[in-house]
């Protein structure tokens, strides 16, 4: 049903890419489901969600993730184990990385049928750290060393890693013992699923800036979801489909899933974030 939503919503699509696309969302704030399951799911339901990336706060017992992850299951979403911050990938900071993926492990050692996550996923932004100003190459080893430590321990528990990237790391070049080459490449390559913050309010503007990172995702044969922003941004109004609203952002949407629907590393869309898409105007 999702799926036949999603044609509808997106545009007339060949079967083979409704059947594949998702549609996904980060959720922030799981007290949202702790206070009120019934309403968060019933408003990812109301937008046809079809994969949720939910932050990992150990202060929420895990008895209310299972219940969400089930009752999202019940409704045909995948829920994915979400967090990340820029000191992850810094020696002093890799142990909150640690702390998250043993979380998910116990987690997933404990949980019943339908309250398993789908996988990890991974939102670090080394940029912001400021290391990578100070020395970028420096920065750009420690991240992928942070990707390299992650990804054997989530293979582990038979789920995938995911990374959420800005779409200009195909601009960043690495030269270390990951070899050489484009980061955007490198993390595309290395990752089981890209999404990309190709945070623009216009088609033209989004098909222009994840170019190079769908044409390494069917290099590597890697999914790249496209993520769009919802919130206010202070960078400007090019950035977020705050100001035009939903309707607006939905058709533009269709343009760039036209464009990309024959692309096999096309996988959809993600919408930043659950919070600020429910403040939304129509």
């Amino acid at each position: 049903m999702i799926v036949m939503i999603l044609g509808s919503m997106f545009g007339a699509g060949s079967a083979a890419a409704e059947e594949s696309e998702r549609h996904a969302t980060w959720l922030w704030n799981p007290w949202m489901f702790v206070e009120d399951e019934a309403a968060t799911v019933a408003f990812l339901e109301e937008k046809q969600v079809t994969d949720v990336y939910v932050q990992v706060d150990q202060d929420v017992p895990m008895a209310d993730y299972r219940s969400f992850i089930r009752a999202a299951g019940e409704r045909g979403m995948d829920v994915h184990a979400l967090d990340g911050a820029p000191d992850w990938m810094t020696p002093e900071g890799i142990g909150q990385l640690s702390r998250m993926l043993g979380w998910v492990t116990e987690y997933e050692w404990t949980a019943g049928e339908g309250e398993g996550f789908a996988g990890v996923h991974l939102d670090v932004e080394p940029y912001i750290h400021p290391l990578w100003n100070e020395n970028r190459q420096e920065a750009v080893t420690l991240f992928q060393e942070m990707v390299a430590k992650a990804l054997p321990v989530v293979h582990a528990l038979d789920l995938e890693l995911e990374l959420d990237l800005p779409f200009w790391f195909d601009e960043i070049t690495y030269d270390n013992d990951f070899g050489t080459g484009s980061l955007a490449g490198w993390a595309i390559r290395e990752a089981d699923g890209v999404t990309l913050m190709a945070y623009r309010d216009t088609a033209a503007a989004i098909q222009h800036i994840v170019k190079e990172e769908m044409a390494y995702g069917e290099q590597y044969d890697t999914p790249v979801t496209v993520g769009v922003e919802t919130m206010y941004s202070y960078e400007g109004d090019h950035v977020s489909f705050y100001q035009q609203g939903e309707a607006y952002m939905m058709r533009e949407l269709n343009h760039v899933r036209s464009h990309y629907e024959n692309s096999p590393a096309f996988a959809g869309f993600s919408i930043h974030h659950v919070a600020s898409w429910q403040d939304m105007r129509p």
